[in-house]
């Protein structure tokens, strides 16, 4: 489906989704307590929604109408506060994967900030920087992480910075979340400063760091 084009609009259309339009939702919890799968599955048989997502390392992603979106919305808000939803702007059925990929965003800055909700649109500093670039300077800006991306430990060094970069660099948090000890956290945060030349301690750094890996995204 997120392949886009044709195909993933008769896959929808089989599946009993008929709207042009529909919107990236990502949900996920603060804790392994909440069965976030079987509670969304919940939800959307409640407002009849069909089940379009797939969970990944405790994270769900999938597609809804508009109006589900903000009815999922208001259940995430009253449920517990260890959800976090976030969703991105509407898209049309053949290129859907823009709009789940800026719900993992947003999801992302919500369990950053301790929000219940964040919507992509809502997210004004980094998606106006980059929508106010034309593609080379975005692709100067994603050469950034280049030295990363040559290296063995590419994929784990990338994940590890943009876990550390989405939890304000909070230590304990980011080694909970990627599973490792903080030694080891410690010592790839090392790595990475050494490769691409920044300090993460420093704010102005951490926010071009921030900038090269949702340049990279898109």
């Amino acid at each position: 489906m997120l392949e886009g084009g044709e195909e993933a609009t008769r896959l929808l259309r089989r599946w009993g989704v008929h709207e042009r339009s529909l919107v990236g939702f990502a949900l996920a919890s603060r804790t392994s307590g909440v069965d976030v799968e079987h509670l969304l599955a919940l939800w959307l048989d409640e407002l009849g929604a069909e089940h379009v997502f797939a969970a990944q390392r405790g994270l769900i992603r999938g597609v809804v109408r508009e109006g589900h979106a903000q009815e999922i919305a208001h259940r995430a808000q009253a449920f517990a506060s260890t959800l976090y939803l976030g969703l991105g702007r509407p898209a049309t059925t053949d290129a859907l994967a823009r709009s789940v990929d800026e719900a993992r965003q947003a999801c992302e800055t919500a369990r950053a900030g301790g929000e219940r909700v964040v919507r992509y649109a809502s997210i004004p500093t980094v998606s106006f920087v980059l929508g106010q670039l034309d593609a080379d300077q975005t692709q100067r800006i994603s050469r950034l992480l280049d030295p990363l991306r040559g290296v063995e430990q590419q994929p784990e060094l990338i994940e590890t910075l943009r876990v550390f970069l989405s939890t304000n660099s909070a230590w304990g948090e980011s080694a909970t979340r990627l599973r490792i000890h903080r030694q080891t956290l410690a010592a790839r945060i090392r790595r990475i400063e050494d490769l691409i030349g920044l300090s993460l301690s420093d704010p102005d750094d951490r926010v071009a760091a921030w900038l090269a890996l949702r340049a990279s995204d898109g």
